[in-house]
């Protein structure tokens, strides 16, 4: 059943409901601070504007340019999306919340170059496998939604990584939990 909505505008609302629910569960579970609605709305704005719509063109021209489910061709899809889409879509996060922070564009540059590396590391940990399980068993038409509910853990890593440097929390690892961190700093 059509809800009547273009494929883009269905993709960004359902993304920017994602994000912002990612956003809130950080604040409120990880971060267990009190709601900053314009953070929550920078996030969903994101998710809304660019990776909603994004990610509805990028999984349809994949694809295209792989189709299939086989071994080789979903090792390539995930091969692809980890080292060229990750990478792009992580810089698009910290520029759009860099400069929608009112930074600039050399802020925004410094943010990558300070932040993509250990958020990249953060997102090895997830997103293969559940790319490779999106590629390899959930239909076309539903992979954006497929994607969106990983995102909503995806999304909170994503805000901790925003929120850290503006409440001086500690860069999560790959080998404890952001909760455990968050602890073992809050006892410093």
């Amino acid at each position: 059943m059509s809800s009547g909505l273009s494929p883009y505008l269905s993709s960004a609302i359902k993304f920017g409901l994602f994000t912002g629910t990612g956003d809130l569960i950080n604040q409120k579970l990880v971060l267990q601070q009190p709601w900053e609605p314009i953070r929550t709305f920078k996030i969903f704005s994101w998710g809304f504007c660019f990776a909603g719509p994004f990610l509805h063109r990028y999984l349809l021209a994949l694809e295209a340019a792989i189709p299939g489910t086989s071994v080789p061709a979903l090792a390539k899809k995930v091969l692809f999306d980890q080292t060229c889409c990750a990478p792009f879509v992580i810089s698009s996060f910290l520029s759009w919340m860099s400069i929608f922070s009112g930074g600039s564009l050399s802020d925004a540059s410094q943010k990558i170059q300070r932040d993509l590396w250990p958020t990249l590391k953060l997102n090895w940990l997830i997103w293969p496998t559940a790319q490779a399980i999106n590629f390899g068993f959930v239909p076309i038409q539903h992979r954006i939604v497929y994607i969106g509910s990983v995102s909503i853990l995806w999304n909170t890593i994503m805000s901790y990584m925003e929120a850290r440097h503006t409440h001086n929390l500690p860069t999560p690892t790959t080998h404890g939990s952001v909760i455990d961190e968050k602890k073992q700093h809050d006892q410093e």
